[in-house]
């Protein structure tokens, strides 16, 4: 739970929570909520050059465009 009971999602490496501090001796929990923001901050400058990436629009799965 984070701070005044509230529960958020947190990522975690797969070793720690298998083995706990065995293998994985300093493994923070990383909110998702700034993971997510930060990966969209990556891949959104690259598909908006779709048309320069060679990305055919008409052969995306439905909803992609």
């Amino acid at each position: 739970m984070g701070k005044k009971g509230r529960r958020f999602a947190v990522w975690r490496c797969a070793s720690r929570i298998n083995h706990g501090t065995k293998y994985c001796h300093d493994s923070p929990a990383l909110r998702e909520e700034p993971l997510q923001a930060a990966i969209l901050a990556a891949v959104n400058p690259v598909m908006s050059q779709q048309e320069a990436l060679g990305w055919d629009r008409s052969r995306a799965p439905c909803g992609w465009s």
